[in-house]
């Protein structure tokens, strides 16, 4: 019997938690398990069949989410309406409770069982939306343990699952290492901006806090100021406000890295939320601020029921919100300190030993149709995995074997992509790359180098090798090349549902002879590489 399980992420972050819950699922159901639902590219990676993309629902605030209303209902219709037809075992819901909470209350009375996983801020405000809570889940998976036993007084069905941050964190925090990795020297005075994530975020906060930085640089001679991007679609707003508040500032901008960013920093100015427990986590000092929209905040203002604007962090970390976290922090240490001097791979640089190595690889070049995939992966050496090789060299059963070890047992691993029109657009190698850069910055903890198959690397924010054939020798690499191939594979499979002329599950896009006469009878489908020549001979009607 297959278990069918919807699961609908908010934004990136959610995507995180949804592609590493889908992968254990499938782990447990041993094979027997469908999964569809709202996803990113690590949900899809781990076999969800996408029917949006995640990032559609990254929108926050009251009176920001107005203008995305209609767009937003219109898109929770069509969802429901299909999980209604085709009715899921269990559907989960993941943060972005204005939206998935909707969705879980209809599917709930109509005998669907339902999970919100990421608990909504409801102790701290709106606390009386706990009653259609209550009503719309059959149990609610809280990430701090304060919130389950908010949830407890409250009759709702919880279980604390702990914050993934606890695991991906170094413990403990090493600032000189940090700051040696950032290329920094250790005698400086350095602070964190860590402005938000998200676009509105950035509109909002950027100029208050590049202000605040101009006029404590005037205070303090000598400070250097460090903003990690999100994402690099964020660096040309702050750069624009930074040109007109703070010209003369002394602030490297960087792509990605706020982890390495807050462990090294004397202090870190931060937008409130998921940063300020990182900062907390990684022993950073620091001061949060937040601004609304002037109509959210009149609204919120009459529904807030906190004093506080983070997470409070008690003078024992062993108590408060922060315990339960701390305390499996401390369990977890030792383990991976000996992980750390084991080393993720091999090698020096300048006068340091590598901490970890996320090996690179690609899936797709020569395919006619799909996307070109790339896959990061940092191994646990604590954690080995067995039989690793180029996944050329291996059949489709050990491959996938193989692709369920290596997720559960990897310190960090993501998949990157190109998209058919990026590949048309730009070529298959400047694509290739792409996806391999973007797989290296969706890596939730960032590597001190990275090791890539052939000879041709991407820019990268840290050092990076090539290595010809490095996917026989090289364990990470080897690894990236599994995951990519079984997840471009996957993603084949879908597209062979969608156009099943061409038979995309047997021959992965690649010009076999059976694929180039369906090109010839059928013509070029909306996924076919309209800037490789046989797709470009079946468009002109050429048969030769």
């Amino acid at each position: 019997m297959t278990l069918r399980i919807a699961i609908v992420a908010g934004e990136l972050s959610g995507d995180q938690l949804g592609g590493a819950l889908a992968a254990s699922l499938g782990r447990q159901a041993g094979g027997r398990l469908e999964l569809t639902g709202v996803a990113g590219p690590s949900m899809r990676a781990a076999g969800v069949r996408p029917l949006a993309d995640c990032r559609e629902l990254a929108v926050m605030g009251l009176a920001e989410v107005i203008r995305h209303v209609p767009r937003l209902m219109r898109l929770r219709h069509e969802l429901l309406d299909h999980f209604l037809r085709h009715r899921p075992d269990v559907f989960v819901g993941i943060d972005a409770p204005d939206f998935t909470l909707g969705l879980e209350r209809r599917l709930h009375a109509a005998g669907i069982r339902t999970v919100h996983y990421v608990s909504p801020s409801v102790w701290a405000w709106r606390q009386g939306r706990i009653r259609g809570i209550r009503r719309s889940v059959d149990a609610m998976l809280t990430l701090l343990p304060f919130e389950a036993e908010f949830y407890r007084r409250h009759g709702v069905p919880v279980r604390f699952v702990g914050h993934p941050l606890a695991d991906r964190l170094p413990d403990p925090p090493d600032r000189r290492a940090a700051r040696r990795r950032l290329g920094l020297p250790e005698g400086a005075r350095l602070i964190g901006l860590l402005p938000g994530s998200r676009r509105g975020e950035i509109d909002r906060l950027a100029e208050p806090f590049l202000a605040a930085a101009s006029w404590l640089a005037t205070k303090t001679p000598g400070a250097q100021f460090l903003l990690p991007l999100a994402h690099a679609d964020l660096r040309e707003p702050i750069d624009a406000v930074r040109a007109r508040v703070a010209p003369d500032l002394s602030l490297q901008i960087l792509e990605g890295g706020a982890h390495d960013v807050l462990e090294a920093s004397d202090a870190a100015w931060v937008a409130s939320g998921t940063a300020t427990l990182e900062a907390m986590l990684l022993g950073c000092p620091m001061v949060v601020g937040y601004r609304l929209a002037p109509l959210t905040h009149a609204l919120a203002r009459h529904l807030v029921r906190t004093d506080h604007v983070a997470l409070r962090v008690p003078a024992d970390p062993l108590r408060g919100a922060a315990g339960a976290v701390a305390r499996r922090r401390r369990r977890g240490g030792r383990r991976r300190r000996a992980a750390r001097r084991a080393g993720a791979g091999a090698g020096m640089t300048g006068a340091y030993a590598l901490r970890w190595i996320a090996g690179v690889d690609e899936a797709g070049r020569g395919p006619l149709a799909g996307p070109v995939m790339a896959a990061a992966v940092i191994l646990n050496p604590e954690r080995p995995v067995a039989g690793l090789d180029d996944s050329k060299r291996l059949t489709p059963k050990r491959r996938e074997a193989l692709f369920e070890l290596i997720v559960t047992r990897a310190h960090a691993w993501a998949i990157g992509r190109a998209e058919v029109a990026e590949i048309d657009e730009m070529n298959i190698l400047q694509a290739t790359l792409l996806a391999m850069s973007r797989a290296v910055a969706a890596l939730t903890v960032r590597p001190d180098a990275v090791w890539i198959d052939g000879n041709q690397a991407p820019a990268l924010p840290m050092p990076a090798r090539t290595f010809i054939g490095g996917d026989r020798d090289r364990g990470a690499i080897s690894a990236a090349s599994i995951l990519a191939k079984v997840a471009r594979d996957r993603e084949m499979a879908q597209l062979a549902e969608r156009h099943p002329a061409y038979g995309f599950d047997r021959h992965q896009g690649y010009p076999t002879a059976a694929h180039l006469a369906a090109l010839r009878q059928h013509g070029p489908s909306p996924v076919h590489r309209r800037s490789f020549a046989p797709v470009r001979r079946a468009l002109a009607g050429d048969s030769a």
